[in-house]
């Protein structure tokens, strides 16, 4: 019996197993159920496009002077000449976002 005893623990296992019946949820087969909602598509709001923003004869025109103030700040010479050029080009277009955001 010793021989028996001396038996290496982590090679029996043990299952347990519980005999009880399961049960279902059972539903009486003459319930009648709530029809499910129907849902409409509402129509979209507008269906014109947006229109579009208009160039903004002012807001470039400031753009663009204050573009071409700041770009002739910078460099001498030649780049002197073209960063006016680049800064009232930017100027403008940024001076014409502006006034189509503004109202």
């Amino acid at each position: 019996m010793a021989a028996a005893e001396n038996r290496d623990v982590s090679t029996v296992r043990k299952s347990v197993v519980h005999h009880r019946p399961v049960q279902h949820a059972q539903t009486p087969s003459n319930q009648q159920y709530a029809q499910a909602p129907a849902y409409q598509q509402q129509p979209p709001a507008s269906t014109q496009p947006a229109p579009a923003a208009q160039s903004s004869p002012i807001g470039i025109g400031v753009g663009a002077v204050v573009g071409g103030l700041l770009g002739s700040q910078i460099g001498g010479g030649n780049g002197k000449t073209l960063a006016t050029i680049a800064g009232a080009v930017g100027g403008g277009f940024l001076g014409n976002e502006v006034a189509k955001r503004v109202p």
